[in-house]
Formats: structure tokens, C-alpha cells, sequence
């Protein structure tokens, strides 16, 4: 019987924070990619590659971009100081993918930090295959 009211209790709780929790998600800044993943179709060894990636703030308050970090050398981002977006707006984050060697696929992250209420970290996957710059050898036939 004690663990029937224990229930009810902890229950009723729930249903009172349950409305909190929806004005959470309904007020503040909320980040919309459309997209989370970028992948080059070809790439030659020691290019630059550019991407735009669109950051929208489809939330009622300023979006801030804390930090942006990659897991890779080879994704580069330029980023002075936090970027701020306004409710509505959107925001192109230029993004360069840099070839060093004549490895076959690269794939890497860039993660964003972020003041969002639900999901403050954001991760965005970047990844291309790297074409051999050799020419195929020519196929002689015999009679």
C-alpha cells in the first residue's frame, strides 16, 4: 500500500513539472540544421573544399554559438568570437574541408556549443571520398 501512494505521489509530481518542461521547448532559442551531415562526392588530394551550412534560429531568443570544434585537421572553420543569431534568422557558416594526402574517404565532426535549453551540443558529420589522380594504365590487346 506504501508503494501505491509513493507512486501516486511521484506520479502527480511529474504531471506538475510536465508543463515546464513544454515551455521550455516553446520559449528560448532553438538551433534548426538542415542537415547534420555533408558529403563531398569528390575530392582530389591537397584541395580546398567549401561548404555554406545554414544555422537557423527558429526559437523566440538570441541563439549563441559558443564554440565550434572539429575532430579533424582537416575540417577548417573561421571563428572570431561567439556568433549570435536572431530569432527568425539564419546564419551561413563557412566550412572548408582541406585534402592533404591521397587517403581513399576522410570523414570528421564539427561539434557546436551552444546556449539552446534542449540540446546544447550539436554535432554535424563532414566526410568526402578523395579520387587517385593517376591515370589507369591503358589495357593493350592481343591478336
Amino acid at each position: 500500500m506504501r508503494k501505491y501512494y509513493i507512486l501516486t505521489i511521484f506520479t502527480i509530481i511529474l504531471m506538475l513539472l510536465n508543463p515546464i518542461a513544454v515551455v521550455a521547448k516553446e520559449t528560448g532559442p532553438r538551433l534548426y540544421l538542415s542537415s547534420d551531415e555533408y558529403h563531398f562526392q569528390e575530392l582530389f588530394p591537397r584541395q580546398e573544399n567549401v561548404v555554406l551550412i545554414p544555422l537557423t534560429n527558429q526559437g523566440t531568443a538570441s541563439l549563441e554559438i559558443k564554440d565550434l570544434t572539429t575532430t579533424c585537421q582537416c575540417i577548417k572553420v573561421a571563428m572570431d568570437e561567439k556568433i549570435r543569431i536572431l530569432s527568425g534568422e539564419t546564419y551561413w557558416l563557412e566550412v572548408r574541408l582541406v585534402t592533404k594526402d591521397e587517403t581513399s574517404f576522410i570523414k570528421g565532426y564539427l561539434l557546436l556549443a551552444t546556449n539552446e535549453l534542449t540540446t546544447p551540443l550539436r554535432r554535424i558529420k563532414i566526410s568526402g571520398r578523395i579520387k587517385n589522380q593517376k591515370k589507369p594504365h591503358s589495357k593493350i590487346k592481343t591478336f
